[in-house]
């Protein structure tokens, strides 16, 4: 579906920021202007690269799904892609973190004990409590306006997936 090409899209700019932070972090003699300022202003501006903004645009996509959700009640996909998003947010302002716990525990052999389950516990991020804050209020206000019953049985089990992230 179109969701998911969406969600590829948004995993691909995060992987892809992700990878050009460190690069520039390991090397940043990359990220010194260059020497020889070009000559005009509007030659400089093209050759910057664009910059995405991406906590901006993963709001927007919450948004979005937000406007969906209410347009079109009782669509499972929705609160699916609704899910994904919530994710990346969480992906995306724990990566350096993860990043950083995956390099410390390398060379820790008391750490090769742990089970597959647990290491993927461990590299979830932690979500923020406004933004489960948020996501709670949006499932209240949903529950307390829908009249559809597929509906209400999504954004209840969204907020069991939610709780189940906070434990």
């Amino acid at each position: 579906s179109g969701f998911h090409y969406r969600q590829f899209l948004l995993k691909s700019l995060i992987s892809q920021t992700v990878i050009d932070s460190s690069v520039m972090e390991q090397n940043p003699l990359r990220s010194e202007p260059a020497l020889v300022p070009p000559k005009d202003e509007e030659a400089a501006v093209s050759t910057e690269e664009p910059r995405i903004n991406l906590p901006h645009l993963l709001e927007e996509e919450v948004e979005f799904s937000t406007d969906l959700i209410d347009s079109y009640p009782g669509h499972e996909t929705l609160w699916c892609h609704r899910r994904h998003i919530f994710y990346l947010q969480h992906h995306l302002n724990g990566s350096q973190l993860s990043q950083a716990m995956e390099v410390d525990g390398l060379n820790d052999s008391s750490k090769q004990g742990y089970s597959q389950e647990t290491k993927r516990l461990k590299r979830t991020p932690v979500p923020d409590s406004l933004g489960l804050e948020m996501e709670h209020r949006f499932i209240d206000q949903v529950l307390s306006t829908c009249r559809n019953v597929e509906q209400a049985r999504f954004a209840s089990a969204y907020r069991k997936w939610l709780v189940t992230l906070s434990q």
